[in-house]
């Protein structure tokens, strides 16, 4: 071989080493954006996670809340139910007595 053979075979296995390594460091920059894309997938499924056991707290929160105000609700309309049960009850006892009452003056006349 020439010298400027050899010399132009050096430069292309020195050119050929160079992109060898700039390959290299290139595909070890992508492995590390991928790791670090998997990485932010990770965070963002827990956050998700998260976010969803809350806000199924939240709700489940808010049924109970409903269902104790409507458990609430119900008790006190049956409370004024059986207070006007009572009411009526003793209207009719009143009205009994005031009817036994009325025959006995009659009879009493």
């Amino acid at each position: 071989l020439t010298e400027a053979e050899r010399q132009a075979e050096a430069a292309y296995e020195q050119h050929k080493a160079e992109m060898q390594d700039k390959i290299t460091a290139a595909e070890q920059a992508l492995t590390v954006a991928e790791e670090e894309d998997m990485e932010y997938w990770n965070r963002y499924e827990e956050y998700l996670e998260i976010v969803t056991k809350l806000r199924e707290q939240e709700s489940k929160s808010s049924a109970e809340v409903q269902a104790r105000m409507a458990e609430e609700e119900r008790k006190e309309d049956e409370a004024l139910m059986a207070e006007e049960r009572e009411a009526v009850a003793r209207q009719k006892k009143k009205t009994q007595r005031d009817k036994v009452a009325e025959s006995l003056e009659r009879k009493a006349q």
